[in-house]
């Protein structure tokens, strides 16, 4: 398991390792597919060394990720990401700059690879922006009829008959892991396994009660919160004074 999570900046660190210190150059994306007379034209160690250094730098952010993780600051970890990302936009760009007469033979074709670089990692970061802007917006909660439904990323809803109890809590156990669902800071949506209750559909915004447990169909339940308790107690009487 510790390999499994720890396999990306260990790979990173390996591959600066081999980039930077044992001239391994054909690992280098754009530089192995070269041609001769272009691979003539550039400093290749230099490239090599700052190759290195910015995939070492990259396993570092990633391991102040787990380990921010690990020690509860989850949002903060998580926003690593974008620092990541960063950091390969600049080794892109940097990237081509390392020629022996500081101008590249083919200047024009090397602005229109970071375009299109570029252009190709914009909308999926939009994308992933937009999918975490998704996930953090608060569930809403509302009753249609003899449906309790909860609306947002994860949807669900349950037949008001099919509730067995409706109970607020100060602690809940712990959250052993996601089955299916989101999970960014405090914020988790979706199917989630929790020690001694098993796998159930959570829609919390904090790590903080009151929550609002909903058990149904016997065996199923939900768990619901707001980072203002006072928004979950209210969800709280208006399912309990339906029922």
């Amino acid at each position: 398991m510790i390999i499994i999570v720890f396999a990306i900046p260990i790979l990173l660190i390996l591959l600066g390792i081999l980039i930077k210190y044992f001239k391994q150059y054909w690992l280098i994306a754009g530089y192995n597919t070269a041609s001769q007379e272009e691979k003539e034209k550039i400093n290749v160690e230099k490239l090599g060394n700052f190759i290195g250094n910015i995939l070492f730098f990259l396993a570092a952010i990633n391991l102040s990720g787990l380990l921010l993780k690990y020690f509860g600051y989850k949002l903060i970890g998580d926003l690593t990401w974008g620092l990541f990302i960063i950091a390969i936009i600049f080794m892109i760009i940097k990237g081509q700059s390392f020629y022996k007469d500081g101008k590249p033979a083919k200047r024009k074709m090397n602005r229109i690879t970071i375009i299109i670089v570029l252009s190709i990692m914009l909308p999926v970061l939009v994308f992933v922006f937009g999918l975490i802007g998704y996930g953090i917006t608060a569930s809403k909660v509302i009753i249609d009829g003899e449906l309790i439904q909860i609306r947002g990323m994860y949807e669900a809803s349950v037949l008001k008959e099919a509730v067995t109890s409706i109970e607020l809590l100060d602690e809940i156990p712990k959250i052993e892991g996601k089955v299916n669902g989101f999970d960014f800071g405090h914020i988790n949506k979706g199917v989630f396994k929790i020690k001694d209750w098993g796998n159930g559909r959570l829609y919390l915004q904090s790590n903080k009660g009151p929550y609002l447990l909903i058990r149904y169909n016997t065996e199923e339940f939900i768990l619901i919160n707001y980072k203002n308790p006072d928004e979950t107690i209210a969800v709280y009487k208006m399912i309990s004074d339906d029922q």
